[in-house]
């Protein structure tokens, strides 16, 4: 059995649904294991997938690095 860890970005549920559609293929098709890695829109993609050959961990998958002209940086 194949495990793969799959990291969703946390900004809003777009990347999740998408996602949630790959992870349901990746189920149909194969023998895997998936390891959900998101915190933002958890609830909605646990619910979205019901399969025991699912787990998630919560953590925080984005930190953009954004730069101004005069060098400030700030962080998403």
């Amino acid at each position: 059995m194949t495990t793969i860890a799959y990291y969703i970005s946390d900004y809003g549920y777009g990347h999740a649904s998408r996602s949630i559609a790959i992870i349901r293929k990746l189920l149909e098709e194969s023998e895997v294991k998936i390891i959900v890695c998101h915190s933002f829109a958890l609830s909605f993609i646990k619910a979205s997938l019901n399969s025991d050959s699912v787990s998630y961990r919560n953590i925080k998958t984005n930190r953009y690095r954004l730069f101004s002209r005069k060098r400030i940086n700030f962080f998403c």
